[in-house]
């Protein structure tokens, strides 16, 4: 019969419910061919071509169908998904709430009013709508999925977790609803957790690339690369177009200082997204580690080109400029740097270099400054503010510095040391700068400039002494007696010795501690004592050049005292500072060897020895658990029972508690049985001729307490369907946690009886049990109209179809 409407519409339905909605257009347009007015014909036409992707028409048909019936609920509900598909949330929203006034009790349109609430970032809106739908629903897995998801993006991720646990719970096999939850796991650095949950994920379905994606980061997080680089490639073979996933395993093969392999993942994520400023920075640190600066500029500028505030991306491009020489590129990077974060001390010190390079010690001393006021232990950038201190002729802020920086880095003191002997023999404090140069070749004795910075030093004291010599400051005295007697000599006879000299003794600087003696000699073997001559007693100047001599000498002795105590002070810090650091080395070779002896194989015979009294241990605690299993019950047989051991509360009191204060009124019955007295409100759910009823769903009734219900499960069937409505009982049950937005559930629910009116109230023995099979639950139905559910292929946002 091909002209018959009815049976065209019928294959039509059949062709939707079964996935096949090119045909169903088919069949739908053969019958609007026939009948135009079908409303039934073009409402299912309008869901195929939505499920087809054809929103404009699927919406043109759905107009049509409002058109000739305003009150088709169903017609506007699909509307309104086609709306939020093609992505006019304003209207889509318009068309869920149209329909929602004309029925308040429909699930599935607040379940899709909420997610286009979500979508539009209103999440608190979507929150309110997927409660309201899980009031009317309890158990609706798509609505308590849905707001875990909500919560997850407000950032409340305990609410998320608790009602995708619940969703899991629900819906076992669904690998989507794991993968959520690890999402949360992880957020909440839960990675075990996550990763149980996202190897379940994978376990119900291999082909998800997204979880294997998740995976891999759950495993980078933790540590173990390889893990994470197999389950990236995994997604890969299932994704090959992935650029989030060549993205993540280029970063990781960067870790692993595999650049080459790093760059090419990084190349093929930007030939699928060139538009990620991520992917050209990491990019760049690959091209980095290989030396090609020239590549890391080009990158850094586009990743610029994308965020102008991208500070990593001027930090690299600023050192790949310095090392190709470009100064005026890399300070203009590392100010705007600097612009962009303040408090970033590294780009400061690095400017603060580039400025001292260009002469610019001034502002690189300011730069030094600005960066240990925001990290005041930094040694580098004390030691070079130092240097810029003494190029500005600052020398006592200079030593300041220098003596800092060698307190604060040991494992760098020669060269401050040396820098510090520089500022003292610039100073002309030459003996200081004799010791410092000596230190630094104690410390370090491979340093190639430490010996000629110190015989540099020892010139200049000797020169320093001949100047300051009497010989040299009384020239009308001894010189002009001198000249006269050898009768017009010459000045470089005058310097020969004319009489016995008086050699001095050496002068020596001990360095107490790990050093040794030092003293400072001539070239000619003689000490750095210069030699005096001695004049006879006519000469008129001999007294005060032996005071001088007495003098000098009483100096050089206080000077050697004062020296030697400031050398026996750093001494005694740098023996400290070593003696920490061999202690901290000990420390961490003791707990090396720890380990070491933790993971080395215990000998066969003590694990054998072991593991037979774990078993002796075992077979005791067995023993005591068989023996409390049968002596406990009949100890607790013995006491006396209470007619009603539990605590009976009045339900109007018990929801007033929970009203008031959930949280409090939870701590105080959550898992605890109590008894609860009032009257009851079976709701009982119509159906139609023929079929068997569903379990009736019983309330306790509460007057002037809407927000709050009391809802009752009860093991055994037949007790619920027994109950009266509106008669009052006193009821036992297991109070379960209670959710905002939900009834509060009384599991195991029993009655207890005490009285003759109670006693009528409970179900008899002799009445029928009652047992449902699938099959007669199982509503049947022959109406077209009624088969077209919104569940069977109209959005992907709807789970499969229910008849």
């Amino acid at each position: 019969e091909p002209e018959n409407v009815q049976l065209l519409l019928s294959r039509g339905v059949v062709h939707a419910l079964s996935g096949r909605p090119r045909e169903a257009v088919q069949d739908f347009d053969a019958v609007l061919l026939r009948d135009p007015q079908n409303l039934t014909a073009r409402s299912g036409r309008g869901n195929a071509l939505a499920a087809l992707g054809q929103h404009d028409a699927a919406i043109a048909d759905f107009n049509e169908v409002l058109r000739c019936d305003p009150g088709h609920a169903w017609a506007c509900q699909h509307r309104g998904l086609s709306y939020a598909a093609v992505g006019n949330d304003d209207l889509a929203i318009a068309d869920f709430t149209q329909v929602l006034r004309s029925n308040p009790h429909f699930t599935f349109a607040y379940i899709c009013r909420g997610d286009v609430y979500r979508s539009k970032g209103e999440l608190q809106r979507a929150i309110a709508d997927y409660s309201e739908a899980l009031r009317l629903d309890p158990l609706n897995r798509q609505a308590v999925s849905s707001r875990g998801q909500a919560y997850f993006d407000s950032g409340n991720l305990a609410l998320a977790l608790a009602d995708l646990s619940e969703a899991v719970r629900l819906d076992p096999a669904n690998a989507a609803l794991f993968e959520r939850r690890a999402g949360v796991y992880l957020q909440l650095n839960q990675l075990t957790n996550a990763r149980n949950d996202l190897d379940q994920a994978i376990r119900l379905d291999a082909s998800r690339e997204s979880a294997f994606l998740q995976r891999g980061r759950v495993h980078q997080l933790a540590g173990d690369i390889d893990k994470a680089i197999t389950d990236l490639s995994q997604a890969l073979r299932l994704n090959a177009s992935s650029a989030e996933a060549l993205r993540v395993r280029g970063e990781l093969r960067l870790a692993r200082n595999e650049y080459e392999k790093a760059v090419a993942d990084f190349s093929e994520a930007l030939r699928l997204d060139p538009n990620s400023n991520t992917t050209y920075l990491n990019r760049a640190r690959a091209y980095s580690c290989l030396g090609n600066d020239k590549a890391v500029i080009a990158d850094c500028s586009s990743a610029l080109e994308f965020d102008v505030l991208l500070a990593d991306a001027l930090r690299l491009r600023a050192s790949a400029c310095l090392r190709r020489g470009q100064h005026v590129a890399a300070l203009a990077d590392l100010t705007q740097l600097i612009r962009i974060d303040p408090d970033d001390a590294q780009a400061l010190i690095d400017r603060a270099r580039i400025r001292a390079k260009q002469g610019k010690f001034l502002a690189a001393a300011a730069d030094y400054t600005q960066s240990l006021r925001l990290n005041p232990a930094n040694a580098e950038a004390l030691a070079n503010r130092g240097l810029a201190l003494r190029e500005l002729g600052k020398h006592e802020l200079a030593l300041r510095d220098l003596t800092n920086a060698m307190l604060l880095d040991s494992k760098h003191a020669a060269a401050y040391c040396g820098q510090r002997g520089l500022v003292h023999l610039e100073r002309g404090e030459h003996m200081q700068a004799i010791a410092d140069f000596s230190m630094a070749l104690l410390l370090d004795p491979a340093d190639a400039n430490a010996p000629m910075w110190r015989e540099k030093a020892v010139r200049a004291r000797r020169e320093q002494k001949r100047q300051n010599s009497p010989t040299q400051r009384d020239e009308t005295g001894v010189h002009s007696t001198l000249s006269a007697r050898a009768g017009g000599i010459s000045r470089t006879d005058v310097e020969l010795p004319l009489a016995p000299m008086e050699r001095s003794q050496p002068h020596a600087v001990s360095i107490h501690g790990d050093a040794t003696d030092f003293e400072a000699e001539s070239p000619d073997g003689q000490t750095d004592e210069e030699t005096e001559l001695t004049i006879v007693d006519e000469n008129p100047s001999a007294a005060a050049q032996a005071e001088y001599e007495t003098e000098q000498r009483l100096m050089q002795r206080q000077e050697s005292d004062r020296e030697k105590e400031r050398l026996r002070n750093m001494a005694e810090q740098f023996n400290a500072a070593r003696q920490k650091q061999e202690a901290e080395e000990a420390s961490r070779r003791a707990a090396t060897a720890k380990k070491r002896e933790k993971s080395r194989s215990r000998d066969p015979e003590e694990m054998r020895e072991r593991w037979r009294q774990v078993g002796r241990y075992a077979i005791i605690a067995a023993a005591c658990l068989v023996v409390a299993y049968y002596v406990v019950p009949l100890l607790w047989g013995l006491l006396p029972k209470s007619k009603v051991p539990y605590s009976e509360v009045a339900v109007e009191k018990f929801v007033e508690e929970y009203a008031k204060d959930p949280a409090a009124a939870d701590d105080k019955f959550v898992d605890r049985v109590v008894v609860l007295r009032g009257k009851l409100n079976v709701v009982r759910a119509k159906v139609r001729r023929g079929q068997v009823p569903p379990p009736p769903r019983v309330f306790f009734a509460v007057p002037g307490q809407e927000k709050v219900t009391v809802e009752l499960q009860f093991d055994d069937i037949d007790v619920a369907i027994e109950l009266k409505d509106d008669a009052e009982y006193r009821i036992a049950g297991k109070v379960q946690r209670y959710k905002p937005g939900t009834p509060i559930v009384l599991k195991q629910a029993n009655i207890i009886a005490n009285d003759k009116s109670l006693s009528s109230a409970l179900p008899s023995a002799s009445k029928p049990t009652y047992k449902l099979a699938a099959a007669q639950r199982r509503p049947v139905n022959d109406d077209p109209a009624v088969l077209l559910k919104p569940s069977a292929f109209c959005s992907p946002m709807l789970h499969e179809p229910k008849l």
